[in-house]
């Protein structure tokens, strides 16, 4: 399973949503003079305010049997399958409709949550005219038990005086298994609401998978200062012939200014041996929508990895020259158990590929305990140009690191694990 076209299938679904996607009429601007404390006319903070928390949770099965799930309000017309998955519109009691969809394949959560807000201020524009602001109001980014999710939140205003209107386009994206949940409402308030019947529609899916269920997974968030902008899932498999078979996948938005949101999607997959060593490894990785690396690590002759394909927009064809084979993440981890486990060492070190530093070779990954917080897993992995405050548990997991990014320190803290490690 190579993740080389994952684009494409983005494309696709993207199109998709784009046919799918209803424009709720935003409120009407009202001027009634007064003003709450956040500044905002008063008619508008009341609307934000609103919430409707008292919805039935209903049953939903999908023709084909593969997905089961309970959802907020009542049907607004049949399950609609399209290219890669469902359409699922429901009624819930508010101006506009709850929009969701199932997906049978894993999308970059990222562009997805982008483009359905994009094609949401883009319906509003149609309908009721040119935009007229818009502000990031909401980032989150967190994990529904095992589904790593991300949440945004736009704010804008359309039309032409004294038509004015304001919107908030709201939208949600998890990932589960390998399959994949998008929920979007376009209408002012009902945040709460919103949020509590996208949780209902991840957590209560039923999917049959025949994918073998995976020894160990884990999931962290990634925050820069308070704000969390990114969530990872590690998704480790035993196979047949007892190597790992290991997909991470890496998601994140990036408020740049008020109005201005950056996005970034990257897929890892490859194999490990059991005692940590690379096998293979595919990574894909699509900034703001656009495909910017896309490469393949193989085994040569002894002592020689290829790596091919694209970074930054140029063909890649090289040969790494190395008297060791690289280790996994499972590798990696293994070494920092065997350190924790042996108290006459302060570090370990093991080769690494790291494309997003250097595609063209390996680097050092360096794990140095602190003499004062061994016990409690205390040290400092550096890896190329990053070095990061970390803290690790005894299976050689990360759970949880500090990095300076700027001004800012980039927190990572592991939310959910399930499993074990060998």
């Amino acid at each position: 399973m190579v993740r080389f076209n994952r684009r494409i299938s983005n494309f696709v679904i993207s199109a998709c949503i784009a046919v799918a996607l209803a424009s709720a009429a935003p409120a009407a601007v009202a001027d009634d003079g007064a003003t709450a404390n956040n500044g905002w006319p008063q008619w508008l903070a009341d609307a934000m305010g609103e919430e409707n928390l008292r919805i039935r949770i209903r049953k939903v099965v999908l023709e084909d049997g593969l997905i089961k799930t309970r959802m907020a309000g009542k049907a607004a017309g049949k399950p609609q399958q399209i290219d890669g998955g469902w359409y699922l519109p429901r009624d819930i009691g508010t101006g506009a409709p709850l929009e969701c969809w199932a997906f049978t394949a894993s999308v970059d959560p990222a562009t997805i949550a982008n483009t359905i807000a994009e094609q949401i201020l883009s319906a509003s524009q149609q309908a009721n005219g040119p935009l007229v602001d818009r502000s990031l109001y909401f980032v989150d980014a967190g994990a529904i038990d095992g589904a790593p999710f991300l949440a945004l939140e736009w704010i804008y205003s359309v039309g032409e005086e004294p038509e004015v209107r304001v919107g908030l386009a709201k939208v949600r994206v998890a990932v589960k298994d390998e399959f994949s949940f998008a929920c979007a409402h376009n209408f002012v308030g009902y945040r709460e609401t919103f949020a509590l019947a996208f949780e209902h529609f991840v957590r209560e899916a039923k999917v049959k998978s025949s994918e073998p269920a995976p020894y160990y997974q884990e999931i962290f968030v990634q925050r820069l200062g308070e704000q969390p902008i990114g969530v990872s899932l590690s998704t480790f498999t035993l196979d047949e012939d007892g190597d790992t078979r290991i997909e991470m996948m890496e998601t994140s938005l990036i408020p740049v200014d008020g109005a201005t949101l950056a996005t970034s999607d990257t897929w890892f997959f490859g194999w490990s041996s059991p005692d940590g060593r690379l096998i293979n490894q595919r990574v894909a990785k699509s900034e703001n929508g656009e495909l910017t690396m896309n490469l393949a690590l193989d085994p040569l002759d002894a002592g020689l990895w290829g790596v091919s394909g694209t970074f930054q927009g140029k063909e890649i064809a090289h040969e790494i020259v190395h008297d060791s084979a690289p280790m996994s993440e499972l590798g990696q981890m293994l070494a920092v158990q065997d350190l924790l486990a042996d108290g006459d060492r302060v570090s370990t070190s093991v080769p690494v590929w790291m494309p997003a530093a250097d595609p063209t070779g390996f680097i050092e990954a360096e794990v140095a305990l602190e003499p004062e917080g061994r016990e409690d897993g205390l040290g400092r992995l550096t890896m190329g140009p990053l070095s990061i405050d970390a803290r690790f548990d005894p299976s050689g997991s990360l759970m949880a690191g500090t990095l300076q990014a700027g001004a800012a320190q980039l927190v990572l803290e592991r939310v959910w694990v399930n499993g074990t490690l060998p």
